[in-house]
């Protein structure tokens, strides 16, 4: 599964949870920093955001949670099964909206692309990942509706 080899890899470049979750992070809020309103860490002062343990645990939690559904991916049912219910977690609990979910798709996709570099990113695993990212998107949205 190409997706599953390159999530893979991009981990081996940066073997701590936490720094791949920063780093998504890092990129959905320079994108969206309106969103950072949605999070428990809202008030952190913006210079000294990454560096906030409340921050660092959601990117820890961010990044295995796409290790385990990219682990999923094999496994579509139970894969949705788990996005649902996150999805639903999220809309209940954090008041995310559809429109969040193409945002953070592209944070992370960026952040898969950069790791790999140019010739890591082919247009095989591009269209990999926009596949699979569709299938989260879509996933969690459902679990909206619940």
């Amino acid at each position: 599964e190409v997706v599953q080899r390159t999530w893979k890899a991009l981990q081996a470049r940066s073997p701590e949870a936490t720094t791949v979750g920063l780093a998504i992070l890092g990129r959905f809020f320079r994108k969206s920093p309106a969103f950072l309103q949605l999070f428990p860490f809202r008030d952190q002062p913006t210079d000294t955001l990454f560096l906030n343990a409340k921050v660092k645990l959601h990117a820890k939690l961010l990044a295995d949670t796409l290790s385990k559904v990219v682990g999923l991916v094999g496994d579509i049912p139970t894969a949705k099964s788990f996005l649902r219910e996150l999805g639903d977690r999220h809309t209940r609990l954090y008041k995310v909206k559809p429109g969040h979910y193409k945002l953070m798709g592209e944070a992370v996709l960026e952040e898969v692309k950069a790791g790999l570099g140019e010739e890591g990113w082919t247009g095989e695993v591009e269209a990999a990942w926009n596949d699979t990212w569709a299938m989260i998107s879509k996933a969690m949205q459902k679990g909206n509706k619940t």
